[in-house]
C-alpha cells in the first residue's frame, strides 16, 4: 500500500489504534501562494489528486540493537519522495520522516486515519495551548501548531497526539481523519487557473528537498497534560537512536532543577550574567499564576528571587526547606537562585 501502515493495535488488548492505511502520502493540487492553502481565496483551489497509497512501494528493512527502521521511496506527481519509520522497543512513540520535494503547485501531506470521533483539537501556539474547532469557514481547515497536536475520542477518552520538529500545519475530520503538511510547492496565487492576485506578488517555486520529521503518540485518556505531549514533542530535536538512559540535550537543565508539574519546563540553568546565583529560565504553556516548586539536585538553595529576562531582580521568593515557591507570572518566567 505505498509503504504506508495497513494496521495498527494495542498489544495483548487488540484494540484497533488506525482504522485505515495511515502515513499516507496525499498530494493537493493548490493554487495558494506563500502564506495560505488555495481554497481560501474565490477561485483558488485545494484538491486531492493522489495519494500513495495507489500504488505499490517496496520497504527497506533495517534492524538495529534496539530497535527497528523501515523506509521506502515513492514516486508522487514525478518527484521521488522517501518515508522512514523507527519502531523502538524502549519509547511509546512511532517516530517519522520524510524528505523530498512537492511538484510544482503542489502539495503533500501526510495521512492517519485514527478511527476517533473528536470533536476538536488541542495544539500549542506562540504563549501557550488552545483549543481548536475541527473546522472554520474552510473544509478541510488546516491549523497552525508549533510542535503538537492531541485529539480525544467524544466517547472513550482515547487519543493521539502528532509531534513536530518543526512549526507546520494540521487538520483533523471528524472520523478522526488527521493530516500533516509535509511538502509544499505553491507558486504565485492565480484564481481561476489564470488570474494573478495583485496583493500577493511572491513568486517563483522550489527547487530543493526538504526533510520533515513528526511522531505518533497514542494515549488512553487524559489530555495533554496527563501524557506530557510537550516532553514528547521537545525530544523530537534528538535522534531516534539514542542510547537508552541517556539525557537527551533539552533533558539536561532539567536534571539540574526539577519542577512539581510537568507542564513547567526547565529550559536553561546557568551562571548569572548579571549578580550571583544561577538563573534558571522556565516555560509553560497553561495560564499564568500556577503554583511552581524548584528544587535542585545535589545542592539547598537558600534564597531566590523572580527576575526579568535582563537578570534584574523583581522580588524575593518564598524558599522552604531548599526548596523555591512562586507563582509563574507568565508563559515565560526568569528566577535566581542563591545556594
Amino acid at each position: 500500500m505505498g509503504g504506508g501502515i495497513v494496521r495498527g493495535w494495542c498489544p495483548g488488548t487488540d484494540v484497533p489504534l488506525l482504522k485505515r492505511v495511515s502515513n499516507d502520502l496525499v498530494s493537493y493540487e493548490d493554487s495558494g501562494g506563500l502564506w495560505r492553502m488555495g481554497h481560501e481565496f474565490r477561485g483558488g483551489v485545494l484538491k486531492e489528486i493522489a495519494r500513495a497509497s495507489d500504488q505499490p512501494s517496496k520497504l527497506q528493512v533495517r534492524e538495529h540493537d534496539d530497535g527497528l527502521e523501515v523506509s521506502c521511496v515513492t514516486r508522487l506527481d514525478g518527484e521521488e519522495v522517501c518515508r522512514s519509520l523507527w519502531f523502538r522497543g524502549d519509547s511509546r512513540k512511532i517516530r517519522f520522516r520524510v524528505e523530498g520535494r512537492a511538484a510544482k503547485r503542489r502539495t503533500v501531506s501526510v495521512r492517519f486515519a485514527t478511527g476517533l470521533a473528536p470533536s476538536r483539537m488541542e495544539m500549542d501556539a506562540p504563549g501557550g495551548c488552545v483549543i481548536r474547532p475541527l473546522e472554520r469557514w474552510y473544509s478541510p481547515t488546516f491549523w497552525p501548531l508549533q510542535r503538537f497536536v492531541h485529539a480525544q475520542d467524544d466517547v472513550d477518552g482515547r487519543g493521539v497526539a502528532l509531534c513536530c520538529s518543526m512549526p507546520g500545519a494540521v487538520s483533523c475530520q471528524p472520523d478522526g481523519r488527521i493530516e500533516l503538511i509535509a511538502l509544499r510547492n505553491a507558486t504565485r496565487e492565480r484564481a481561476f487557473g489564470f488570474l494573478p492576485l495583485l496583493a500577493m506578488p511572491a513568486t517563483g517555486h522550489e527547487h530543493s528537498t526538504h526533510v520533515f520529521e513528526y511522531a505518533i503518540l497514542f494515549t488512553k485518556s487524559g489530555d495533554w497534560r496527563d501524557n506530557n505531549i510537550p516532553g514528547v514533542a521537545r525530544s523530537m530535536v534528538d535522534s531516534p537512536w539514542d542510547a537508552p538512559g541517556q539525557p537527551e540535550l533539552r533533558e539536561l537543565a532539567e536534571s539540574v532543577l526539577i519542577t512539581d508539574r510537568t507542564d513547567v519546563v526547565v529550559t536553561a540553568v546557568k551562571p548569572a550574567s548579571r549578580g550571583n546565583g544561577l538563573i534558571a529560565r522556565l516555560s509553560t504553556l497553561t495560564s499564568a499564576g500556577s503554583d511552581v516548586t524548584l528544587t535542585m539536585r545535589g545542592r539547598v538553595v537558600r534564597r531566590a528571587f523572580l527576575c526579568d529576562a535582563r537578570e534584574r531582580d523583581i522580588e524575593p521568593l518564598e524558599v522552604q526547606d531548599g526548596a523555591v515557591r512562586l507563582k509563574a507570572p507568565g508563559n515565560i518566567c526568569t528566577v535566581r537562585l542563591l545556594t
